[in-house]
């Protein structure tokens, strides 16, 4: 018996732009509480500096978007038989969205592991170190990211829904998945 889990990329881009302000709050809120609001010093700033700062940041992203694609890949195909030939990566053009899908069902802890990587690696640890450190440059890459990651954070959450033993097959076209069984 099959169960589809899924939400259009198009819904799920919008819920992404919801999550923007309280991922903001949760992430902001720990790094002015410890080292006050002048760590956002933007009187500071150069034009010439802001160009360079720009210019390194759309590096930082268009690296991140590849890293981001990979840390899936790397979080599944050590559970796969085929390993890499059950890997996909692709963008879907229309809304702009690189993607990374594996072609063999997984058991929901594997799953989850390829889920939550770039989330963990590029969003919420990237934060944390810039809460620790002081830096407002990394604290944005590491909120930029975990924004990034918010058809990952839909994703994750729908994965409650799995219980232990299930297979679950990666949807190949919609973001989400399909529970291939029942048993246990």
């Amino acid at each position: 018996m099959k169960t589809e889990y899924t939400i259009s990329i198009g819904r799920a881009n919008f819920i992404a732009l919801l999550l923007i302000l309280p991922i903001g709050v949760i992430l902001l809120a720990p790094l002015l509480l410890v080292h006050g609001i002048s760590i956002i010093n933007l009187q500071e700033l150069s034009a010439s500096s802001v160009v360079f700062g720009a210019l390194k940041f759309a590096i930082a992203v268009s690296l991140g978007v590849f890293a981001h694609e990979l840390l899936h890949a790397l979080g599944w195909v050590f559970f796969t038989k085929n390993f890499w030939r059950s890997i996909r990566f692709g963008i879907k053009w229309e809304y702009l969205t690189p993607y990374c899908h594996c072609k063999e069902p997984l058991k929901r802890i594997p799953f989850l592991i390829g889920a939550v990587l770039p989330l963990l690696v590029l969003g919420l640890l990237p934060a944390a170190y810039a809460i620790l450190k002081g830096s407002f440059l990394i604290w944005f890459f590491g909120f930029f990211f975990t924004i990034a990651a918010g058809g990952d954070i839909i994703a994750i959450w729908m994965l409650r829904k799995v219980k232990k033993g299930q297979l679950i097959q990666d949807h190949p076209t919609e973001l989400g998945f399909i529970i291939l069984d029942k048993s246990n």
